[in-house]
């Protein structure tokens, strides 16, 4: 699977699994109005199973640390998630995935 995406595909996810807990803290609340609750509800399932897919026999340990480190845009050398993953590789190919698979989920690509 080619996982290149445009860079400005790439900042719109990363600025969207940034927003991820804002938007799910705020559906919880219940108190967004309805085109809201379409918008946001898309944009955390989008996220959700992407991650979930990519990393499926992982602990949700991995998926949360996963999930941060796009949303900050950090990669393997700074990364909370790579106690999880063995080698750069691995870790590298996963994040790639998430991101081409959110992206597609959003509509994006």
């Amino acid at each position: 699977m080619n996982n290149k995406i445009p860079k400005s595909v790439y900042k719109l996810v990363v600025a969207e699994v940034g927003d991820y807990e804002r938007k799910k803290r705020l559906l919880e609340e219940g108190k967004l109005p309805r085109e809201s609750i379409v918008v946001y509800t898309k944009s955390v399932c989008a996220i959700e199973s992407a991650l979930l897919s990519v990393c499926e026999l992982e602990p949700a340990e991995a998926i949360d640390a996963l999930r941060s480190d796009i949303a900050l845009g950090r990669g393997f050398k700074n990364s909370v998630a790579k106690r999880y993953y063995t080698t750069k590789g691995t870790y590298m190919r996963r994040k790639r995935h998430a991101v081409t698979i959110i992206a597609r989920a959003l509509g994006l690509i």
